[in-house]
């Protein structure tokens, strides 16, 4: 069972791209009122068509695809379409904003804290330095080399 294989009464991808790119099938078709198919990926129709998703289509899934692309879209098609869209982009934006990852959360908390800390660190090592020059040079102390007095 190769890629141009027939699987029982059903068409592969290959199958389907040699007959939607046979010129001579795509003039049949445009005489029978189905567009251009010229003008279509055939990756893109094969998806389409195949609502099964079994990657392969039925007779039934080939005859239908070609129908809905004679008769064009209805207006009910085109609600129920953004019905579907519009629920799938909620969807996707809920995932995304209740995605949190613990680790991530996690790591973040820690960060938090180790800055926290270096903060705290840095601003006692100050006072220290601030109390060494205290304790090593009193205020009253005048530095001999800088002293301009003889």
């Amino acid at each position: 069972s190769g890629p141009g294989s027939r699987v029982g009464n059903s068409m592969t991808f290959d199958q389907f791209r040699q007959v939607i790119e046979d010129r001579e099938v795509n003039k049949h078709l445009v005489e029978l009122g189905i567009i251009d198919l010229e003008n279509f990926d055939p990756a893109d129709l094969f998806v389409c068509f195949d609502r099964s998703a079994t990657g392969t289509l039925s007779f039934h899934e080939f005859s239908q695809g070609m129908e809905e692309l004679r008769v064009g879209v209805t207006g009910k098609q085109i609600f129920k379409l953004e019905v579907a869209l519009r629920n799938a982009v909620r969807r996707c934006t809920e995932k995304v904003e209740d995605h949190t990852d613990p680790t991530e959360v996690a790591l973040q908390h820690e960060l938090k804290e180790a800055s926290e800390r270096i903060h705290s660190i840095d601003h006692m090592m100050n006072a220290v330095v601030e109390d060494l020059k205290r304790f090593v040079m009193p205020s009253n102390f005048q530095d001999p080399c800088c002293d301009s007095e003889p």
